[in-house]
């Protein structure tokens, strides 16, 4: 996930695990149809999106949430994904 938040701010643990879930599902689909593609930032922050507005999370502050993540990536020089989710490697 693109930076890291608390259980409690998306409204307890039952929506952090349908986060969670979405994410897994998600990334999972992604990899199969895309086995042999590197994941690009993009699509990265469209799955980290949709995960949350899956589990609930209105679109505008999952939004937020991963602009503010991505943000924090750039600020500690993050420049590519070099690990997707439940799925290794990039």
């Amino acid at each position: 996930m693109i930076g890291s938040i608390s259980k409690d701010a998306v409204g307890g643990q039952s929506v952090h695990n349908a986060i969670t879930g979405q994410q897994n599902s998600l990334y999972s689909a992604w990899r199969k149809a895309n086995p042999l593609k590197q994941m690009e930032i993009g699509e990265m922050t469209n799955i980290e999106v949709k995960a949350m507005v899956n589990a609930g999370i209105p679109e505008d502050i999952a939004t937020g949430w991963v602009v503010k993540g991505l943000e924090d990536m750039q600020t500690k020089g993050v420049k590519s994904i070099a690990n997707i989710p439940w799925n290794g490697v990039n």
